[in-house]
């Protein structure tokens, strides 16, 4: 699909804390009659998450020169922090109105917590450039 794109396209990742992301999994699975039969646990939901943005880094952030790329925090989405970032990289002006904050629903489950091999991982996520 790249090579489909004109230099310069500005792509845009979402990151999002694996235990957040992983009780979102989980509660999709649980409510949505189509997913009824999708057999996902935890630990499989992690290895989703892992190999999502591992794939992410290794294959597509090595494009840096063919595109623009911005790595965002998914909290920084809905507190309105990289407006300004996002409006200057798409050229255009983005309204606060945009963000609707009751799509923010889900918690990570207390008590539970990333499996300690996938914490180096995570730690790079979150160190990542464009994350603040």
């Amino acid at each position: 699909w790249a090579k489909f794109l004109d230099k310069g396209t500005v792509l845009i990742c979402i990151f999002r804390e694996p235990d957040v992301t992983v009780e979102s999994i989980l509660k999709e699975c649980r409510s949505v009659d189509y997913l009824e039969y999708l057999k996902i646990d935890r630990k499989k939901a992690y290895e989703v998450w892992i190999n999502m943005y591992s794939h992410i880094l290794e294959k597509h952030l090595a494009r840096f020169d063919q595109f623009d790329f911005i790595f965002l925090h998914y909290d920084q989405v809905f507190d309105g922090s990289v407006l300004d970032r996002l409006s200057e990289a798409l050229g255009v002006s983005l309204s606060s109105d945009f963000v609707d904050k009751q799509l923010k629903r889900t918690r990570p489950t207390p008590g539970e917590s990333t499996p300690q091999r996938r914490g180096k991982f995570t730690r790079n996520c979150v160190n990542w450039p464009g994350i603040r």
